[in-house]
C-alpha cells in the first residue's frame, strides 16, 4: 500500500484489481475527510462495506462521494470460497469497474446502519500524561493498540496520520477520536489512553 493520499479512483482500481485475483481479506480506506471504510472480501467477491456508520448500498453510496485518501489490504487467505454479499448487484458493480464512469445509479438503500462492538469498560483515568512528542515509540504503539479496541484494523492507518499531524497526546487523541461515534464513547477512548499512559 502507497501511503500518500490517492484518489478515490485509484483506491478503487487497486481493490478492482484484487478482486481480478480472487483475493480474500480486508480492504481498508482512510479518507481524506477523517472517516474509515473496511471492505470485506472473500474469493474476488465484495461481501460487505461499512463506512462511517452505514453499511451496504448507503454505505457504498456516501463512498462514492469522499475524494480519496489511503487504502490498504490485509489478506485472509483462510476463506477462499466466495460467500453471501450484503451488496446489492448495482453497488457490486460500481465497485468493481463502474466507479470508471461517474457516481452509483440504482442503489438499493436500506443498508443498515453499521454494528459496532460494545467498547471496553470504561477505565478510571488518572492525570493525563505530559502532553509531548506522542509519536515517539511507546507511547505511540500504546495509543494505537487502545485504538485497535474502539476501531479495529484500520487503527493503524488512522493512528499514523494523527502521529503525523502532531506530536501533542491531546490533539493526536481529539484526531483519532474523530472517528468514533458518540461522544461518550471518546470520552471512554481517551480515559483509557491516558490510564494506559501512565501505567507505562
Amino acid at each position: 500500500m502507497a501511503n500518500e493520499s490517492r484518489s478515490l479512483i485509484d483506491i478503487l482500481r487497486e481493490l478492482h484489481a484484487l478482486a481480478i485475483k480472487k483475493s480474500s481479506g480486508f480492504f481498508f480506506i482512510a479518507t481524506t475527510d477523517n472517516h474509515s471504510c473496511t471492505i470485506r472480501m472473500r474469493g474476488g467477491m465484495i461481501e460487505d462495506v461499512i463506512y462511517s456508520r452505514l453499511r451496504g448500498d448507503d454505505a457504498v453510496q456516501l463512498l462514492s462521494n469522499t475524494q480519496g485518501g489511503r487504502g490498504r489490504f490485509q489478506p485472509d487467505p483462510g476463506s477462499n470460497a466466495a460467500g453471501r454479499s450484503t451488496l446489492s448487484q448495482a453497488a457490486q458493480s460500481w465497485l468493481l469497474g463502474g466507479f470508471e464512469s461517474g457516481p452509483p445509479r440504482g442503489l438499493g438503500g436500506g443498508g443498515t446502519q453499521e454494528p459496532r462492538s460494545a467498547p471496553p469498560p470504561a477505565v478510571s483515568a488518572p492525570a493525563g500524561p505530559p502532553a509531548s512528542a506522542a509519536s515517539g515509540g511507546h507511547t505511540a504503539k500504546i495509543i494505537e493498540r487502545v485504538a485497535l479496541n474502539y476501531l479495529g484494523p484500520i487503527a493503524g492507518i488512522i493512528c499514523e496520520e494523527a502521529f503525523e499531524a502532531s506530536s501533542d497526546v491531546e490533539e493526536i487523541l481529539e484526531l483519532i477520536g474523530k472517528n468514533l461515534i458518540s461522544g461518550d464513547e471518546i470520552l471512554r477512548f481517551k480515559k483509557e489512553v491516558r490510564a494506559a499512559l501512565a501505567a507505562g
